[in-house]
């Protein structure tokens, strides 16, 4: 039994570990706020929006349907799974 408990500790100790950038450099946080914008005209490339400042900002973790970013998605059907808010790009 005892050994059955320590197994289980280590398991939980194990997988409730994460990764902490303070310990290790090469891990790089990427939560908190980001230049954010949709590209449905496929121009950013192009038009080298990387270098220059972005207009909008979204928070991460987070989804585009969770920040409302995209399009607002009217339709209402249940006959099929969408997003609250389409975006492409």
């Amino acid at each position: 039994m005892k050994y059955l408990i320590g197994i289980l500790t280590l398991l939980v100790t194990a997988c409730s570990t994460q990764p902490d950038s303070d310990v290790n450099p090469d891990i790089i946080p990427l939560d908190g706020p980001w230049e954010f914008a949709t590209d449905h005209r496929d121009r950013g490339i192009e038009a080298k929006w990387y270098n220059r400042t972005l207009e909008d900002t979204i928070t991460l973790p987070g989804t585009t349907d969770l920040r409302q970013k995209g399009f607002f998605n009217n339709d209402s059907s249940a006959s099929h799974l969408h997003r609250i808010y389409t975006y492409e790009g």
